[in-house]
């Protein structure tokens, strides 16, 4: 039996987006987890000193170099992760290569 190519390539894109669907979730349904992780960012912002604070590149939607208390780190990646993993919206935003660098200004991890 012979297949049409055409035909194949239109069934297997199917496929795909129909694993796609099931998986993915819209920002609307991803709104409550959004903002949780945008708290804990900033409560994870906390520091006595420079030493404290480390710099995350979390990205869109969080944020591209985000500077946070070093205790905090592995927990704030797992959380983003997580949530990008089932996002399927496109970004509204790239982060430049800049370098930026930490410090603990006013007991808060800030970025410059």
């Amino acid at each position: 039996m012979k297949f049409n190519k055409t035909l194949l390539a239109f069934l297997l894109a199917m496929n795909a987006l129909t694993v796609l669907a099931d998986e993915c979730q819209t920002e609307t349904q991803l709104q409550n987890e959004k903002v949780g992780i945008t708290r804990l960012i900033e409560n994870s912002q906390a520091c006595n000193k420079d030493q404290d604070c480390t710099l995350v590149y979390l990205g869109c939607p969080f944020g591209c170099g985000v500077g946070i208390n070093k205790t905090n780190e592995t927990e704030i990646i797992s959380a983003v992760d997580a949530y990008l993993a089932k996002s399927c919206t496109a970004c509204k935003y790239r982060c430049s290569a800049k370098i930026i660098t930490t410090h603990c200004i006013q007991n808060r991890c800030s970025t410059e």
